[in-house]
């Protein structure tokens, strides 16, 4: 990457109709910035239907991915995976304190019932999918499904893409609240100029992505983009918000919804 021009970024995390219908808050969460130096850092994270906390787990592990790497020293190789990959580990580790300080117990409901029990790290699962960059290059983090994807907007082909990881089974994947976490930690460093980066959650990946998740599918992706570089932020996010919502991508999916962009 050569352009130093500034990013233009923005994202949206919506709630699935079946959680709209059930009355569970959005378990996705993202947080997103860019530092004086023009490092744009961004991070989604899916928390899990079954875990009962994961949408604080998410709000906190995606926050704290942001706040370990934008301050990437300037003097340092860049991408570094082994600076990245120590830096995660150390963030998502005192995450998981925080959440554990922050929510000691778990409210549980049965029938009329109410009791309430030890909260425990498995209450709070979720995936990450992250990415930092700059005009030197730029690398992804992963953890689990989601996708994450760098590209020159005019040629969506020649992509750079990191692909969801599902485990054993196609309903599987793997979280940051795992006793094996770091072992299906991922960082994939890329160097080829791009000027767009997109980060989604699964509940995302099916719209924008092709089949197979090898590159950025080209009606969904380059009007949205060509609508972004047009509009200021607020406007951008909720316009996408309001195509995310659709009733025809409620059809499609009743999961969780996030889209983060950055452009330049």
């Amino acid at each position: 990457m050569t352009d130093k021009k500034n990013w233009i970024y923005g994202g949206v995390s919506v709630t699935g109709f079946s959680h709209e219908e059930e009355n569970i808050p959005c378990q996705d969460a993202h947080a997103l910035t860019c530092n004086k130096n023009n490092t744009f850092v961004g991070a989604v994270c899916d928390g899990a239907g079954s875990a009962r906390l994961s949408h604080f787990g998410s709000k906190v592990f995606a926050e704290a991915v942001v706040d370990a790497l934008i301050n990437y020293p300037e003097d340092r190789i860049f991408p570094e995976e082994a600076y990245i990959r120590s830096n995660i580990i150390s963030a998502i580790s005192s995450a998981q304190e925080k959440l554990l300080l922050e929510y000691p117990e778990v409210e549980l409901t049965t029938g009329e019932n109410k009791s309430r029990r030890p909260s425990t790290i498995r209450d709070f699962h979720s995936t990450l999918v992250a990415a930092i960059a700059n005009e030197r290059g730029g690398a992804f983090i992963h953890v689990g499904d989601g996708v994450g994807t760098a590209f020159s907007s005019n040629n969506l082909m020649a992509c750079v893409v990191s692909k969801p990881a599902n485990g054993g089974y196609a309903e599987q994947t793997y979280f940051v609240t795992e006793s094996n976490w770091e072992e299906h930690l991922r960082i994939k460093p890329f160097y080829q100029y791009c000027d767009t980066i997109l980060l989604m959650s699964d509940g995302v990946q099916g719209m924008a992505m092709s089949k197979g998740h090898n590159h950025p599918f080209e009606k969904f992706v380059s009007p949205l983009l060509s609508f972004i570089r047009d509009n200021e932020r607020e406007k951008n996010e909720v316009a996408v918000r309001n195509t995310l919502s659709k009733e025809i991508v409620r059809r499609s999916t009743p999961d969780d919804k996030t889209l983060v962009w950055a452009m330049r």
